[in-house]
């Protein structure tokens, strides 16, 4: 089987691109992955270390979760989807078009037709900054439309 890192990496790697909203501390990470702890504390400091994933420490937990401002993990994501490691990363793709079609400054599309879960959207995106900590700003109006 190919690994883009370890098999334990892959693995921790895939949990948090198939869930890039959730945050995890380890022993939740060693349950979901029926892996060794040690094994997981290795892979999540190769991941910290590659700017993959972010830690937070919370009182005596350290919550662990997904790091989005890393340019990488677009095609990171894309060639563990490739591997069959991670199911299809919905979240990545405006991500990708947008920074794909950016510009410093500003950028600028109005009433965009989008259609998402069998659903029709019209969708404007207004004044796309980034901010000094990498962060990106825009005013993004959605509207429900019938046809």
């Amino acid at each position: 089987m190919q690994t883009l890192f370890s098999q334990t990496t892959d693995e921790v790697l895939s949990l948090f691109l198939n869930y890039p909203n959730t945050q995890f501390y380890a022993n939740q990470i060693v349950q979901l992955t029926n892996k060794y702890p040690n094994s997981i504390s290795q892979s999540l400091k190769r991941l910290i270390n590659k700017k993959l994933i972010k830690a937070k420490k919370v009182g005596k937990y350290t919550f662990y979760s997904l790091d989005k401002t890393n340019p990488m993990l677009v095609d990171i994501s894309e060639i563990m989807l490739k591997m069959g490691k991670i199911k299809k990363p919905s979240w990545l793709q405006p991500i990708k078009d947008l920074l794909a079609n950016s510009q410093p400054g500003r950028f600028i599309f109005d009433r965009q037709k989008v259609k998402f879960k069998g659903q029709n959207f019209v969708v404007s995106l207004d004044k796309i900054n980034q901010s000094q900590d990498g962060c990106i700003q825009a005013n993004i109006i959605i509207k429900h439309i019938d046809i």
